[in-house]
């Protein structure tokens, strides 16, 4: 597959990474009161300058996310049972280890670069093509995802303006830009032929929409504010992963 078609569907892509990962992640915070969902934090400025073009993506978003998104996931939701789901979500955790390896390297982290290798490597092999995460349960070596985005902040590149992108969903400047790398480096970009990488992808979307169910709808059924509170949760969960290096869990 050549870069520019995969490049189109990164959109669609990262729908479960921008939207659904970042706002479960923020929420969780939230059940550990560490988080106001519905209002904007004080702790954490919102640099927000493209508000103006933020505001009608993210209502484009929402739409999409009620009328398309949420009900096909809960027909996958109904369909499968949770093992069938639990081992589609572990399949795609392993696809996404090479990138993670790479930016592990970008980032001079020898660790990060040695995990994501073999949990690539060991869930490949015994974990049956990633079904099973035997490198997190057998080996104790638990998936982190590692973006370019990340990498560049090591660097010292700023976040720039909080983003809405369609479909993708809240991001950055700088993060936005990461994900067209992160897809650029994916080795899987050149080796996996167009017609079964759009049907993962859209497998992916699905999956990850229904494992972070409970969280989406709170936010925008029960948000005074949908828009602010997803800013906010956005951007507090960023604050967390850069000052921690890893992102927030209720068990932490």
């Amino acid at each position: 597959m050549t870069i520019l078609p995969k490049i189109r569907i990164l959109a669609l892509g990262m729908v479960s990474a921008a939207i659904f990962s970042s706002m479960a992640n923020a929420a969780n915070m939230a059940n550990d009161d560490e988080l106001d969902i519905p209002v904007a934090s004080a702790e954490v400025p919102a640099n927000d300058s493209l508000e103006g073009f933020n505001r009608p993506i993210f209502s484009f978003n929402v739409t999409l996310d009620k009328y398309v998104l949420k009900p096909v996931s809960k027909g996958y939701h109904w369909v499968f049972p949770g093992v069938v789901r639990e081992s589609i979500g572990n399949v795609f955790d392993n696809l996404g280890e090479p990138v993670n390896c790479i930016n592990g390297i970008l980032q001079l982290n020898p660790q990060k670069s040695f995990t994501a290798f073999w949990r690539f490597a060991l869930n490949s092999t015994f974990g049956f093509a990633g079904l099973r995460d035997f490198a997190g349960h057998d080996a104790g070596l638990i998936h982190h995802k590692y973006s370019f985005g990340e990498t560049l902040e090591t660097y010292g590149v700023g976040s720039g303006s909080y983003l809405v992108v369609p479909l993708l969903g809240p991001s950055t400047v700088r993060d936005a830009a990461g994900d067209v790398v992160d897809t650029v480096i994916d080795p899987f970009t050149y080796i996996t032929p167009a017609r079964i990488d759009n049907a993962l992808t859209v497998v992916e979307v699905v999956d990850q929409r229904d494992q972070n169910a409970t969280l989406i709808d709170e936010i925008y059924d029960n948000s005074l504010e949908p828009y602010i509170a997803m800013r906010s949760a956005y951007l507090q969960n960023k604050s967390f992963v850069s000052r921690n290096g890893k992102i927030k869990q209720l068990d932490d």
